[in-house]
């Protein structure tokens, strides 16, 4: 039972530390960019500007991008809910291997 428990400890040890760099390895997104150069035209003129337009453009933009990044979300979510599970595994059999 001791070293299946210790087997089983490193081999969960194992796969969330590949999961946690699957998690936080550098990816694209889509759709966050955001063209700037209208609004700062605006404020170069001397132009008060209006935030609203500014403040829905912003969030129509944002809320895009979320959807278009929405099965990157909801992967890496499950990812890092995978990985809690593996510690909580782990913890359990390196409670084993010690009793």
């Amino acid at each position: 039972m001791l070293f299946r428990s210790i087997a089983l400890a490193i081999g969960f040890f194992g796969l969330s530390a590949i999961l946690a760099v699957v998690v936080v390895w550098p990816r694209d997104w889509d759709g966050f960019e955001h063209d700037m150069r209208p609004n700062v035209a605006e404020i170069d003129d001397g132009e008060l500007v209006d935030m609203f337009p500014l403040t829905i453009s912003w969030a129509e933009m944002y809320e895009d991008a979320r959807a278009a990044n929405q099965g990157k979300y909801r992967w890496l979510t499950a990812a890092f809910t995978a990985i809690c599970a593996l510690v909580a595994l782990q913890v359990i059999c390196w409670g084993l291997a010690i009793l």
